[in-house]
């Protein structure tokens, strides 16, 4: 998990898109629910959600 926080938080903002998010959660859900609480997960799960894409807002939204 820390080295795939690692990774995350390396790819440019450019290069983070939905699928990179995706698997991410993916990632995630394969952790046992014993092991969620352990810090490299936490840790993780917070990486994850600071490099998710923001959505594109439409044109006078």
């Amino acid at each position: 998990m820390r080295q795939a926080a690692t990774v995350l938080d390396m790819v440019p903002a450019v290069y983070r898109t939905q699928l990179t998010t995706e698997v991410g959660r993916v990632l995630l859900d394969a952790v046992p629910g014993d092991q969620r609480q352990r810090a490299a997960v936490r840790d993780f799960r917070r990486v994850l959600i600071a490099t998710a894409p923001r959505p594109v807002r439409a044109a006078g939204a």
